[in-house]
C-alpha cells in the first residue's frame, strides 16, 4: 500500500511512522552583552545556561499501547460502515518507546535538564546582532537522536565616547575657537587608550580628522582596517571680560 512505499522510500509512511525519520533536537539561543572595548579588542566570556540531554543510567522498553508503531488504531461505526483512523499514542506519543529509571518514567524521550558552562570567544571587531554557532551544544535529541545548536548572540552596549560606522569609529570632540583658528594638537580617548592628533588651522565647521588605521580589522602589514573619525565641535564663548570682547571687536575691525 501507500504507507508500505513511502516507509521504503523515505523511512517514513502512514503505517509505520516516522521511526527512521533523523529528527534534531531543538537549537537553543542565548543573548550575550558585551562593552564596546571589549567589542575592539575581543575577549571570552564564560555563561551559564540550561539544555535538554539525555538521561543517564536509563532503561528502555518498546510502548505495548502501539507496539512500537507511535500510533493506534481506531474503529468508528458511521452510518456507512466502520471507519479505521490513526490516532498518535497516548502512552509514548510518538516515541514508541518508555524510559525508565529506577522504576521512575521519565518522559520526552528520555530527555532531562540540566545546567551548563561554555566559553564564549568573541574575535576582535565584532558586530551587534552576530550570532556565534556551537554545533551540537543545543539540547539533545530524543531517543538518542542529534543534538541541535547553540547560538550566542552578541549585543554591543552603546557607548559615550565612540560610535561604529561599518569598520570606522567616529568620536566627538569638543575645541575651541582658538584651537580651530590657530591649529592645536589634541589628546582623543581611543579604546588602546589616549592618541594625539594634530587640528589643523583654519578648520571649518563640519569638517574632521581622519586618523588612519585606528579602527576595527585586522592588524598587519598587508591588512587594512577602518579609520578614526575625529568630529571637533567648537565651543563658543558665553562669557568675556571687557579686555576679551575687546580683543574680538579689534579682530572683527
Amino acid at each position: 500500500d501507500l504507507g508500505d512505499i513511502m516507509d521504503g522510500f523515505f523511512g517514513w509512511g502512514f503505517g509505520g511512522g516516522w521511526r527512521r525519520w533523523p529528527v534534531q533536537g531543538d537549537d537553543l539561543v542565548l543573548q550575550l552583552t558585551i562593552n564596546f572595548e571589549d567589542s575592539f579588542h575581543g575577549t571570552s566570556k564564560t555563561i551559564s545556561y540550561s539544555r535538554a540531554v539525555m538521561a543517564k543510567d536509563i532503561t528502555k522498553q518498546s510502548c505495548s499501547s502501539c507496539d512500537g508503531k507511535w500510533v493506534t488504531m481506531q474503529q468508528v461505526r458511521t452510518p456507512f460502515g466502520v471507519m479505521q483512523t490513526q490516532a498518535a499514542c497516548t502512552s509514548c506519543w510518538w516515541m514508541w518507546e518508555l524510559y525508565y529509571r529506577d522504576s521512575k518514567r521519565i518522559a520526552d524521550g528520555g530527555l532531562e535538564k540540566t545546567s551548563q558552562e561554555i566559553e564564549v570567544k568573541i574575535p576582535a571587531g565584532i558586530e551587534s546582532w552576530t550570532k556565534i554557532r556551537y554545533p551540537g551544544m543545543g539540547n539533545d535529541g530524543p531517543m538518542g537522536w542529534p543534538s541541535g545548536d547553540l547560538y550566542v548572540k552578541i549585543m554591543v552596549k552603546v557607548a559615550d565616547k565612540w560610535k561604529r560606522d561599518g569598520q570606522n569609529l567616529i568620536a566627538e570632540l569638543e575645541i575651541s575657537i582658538y584651537d580651530a583658528v590657530l591649529g592645536a594638537t589634541v589628546d582623543v580617548d581611543h579604546p588602546d587608550g589616549k592618541i594625539s592628533v594634530k587640528i589643523p588651522k583654519g578648520l571649518q565647521v563640519g569638517e574632521y580628522v581622519r586618523v588612519s588605521g585606528k579602527w576595527f580589522g585586522e592588524k598587519g602589514m598587508f591588512s587594512k582596517r577602518g579609520d578614526l573619525i575625529v568630529k571637533p565641535f567648537i565651543k563658543i564663548p558665553q562669557k568675556l571680560t571687557g579686555k576679551e570682547e575687546k580683543l574680538w571687536e579689534d579682530l572683527r575691525g
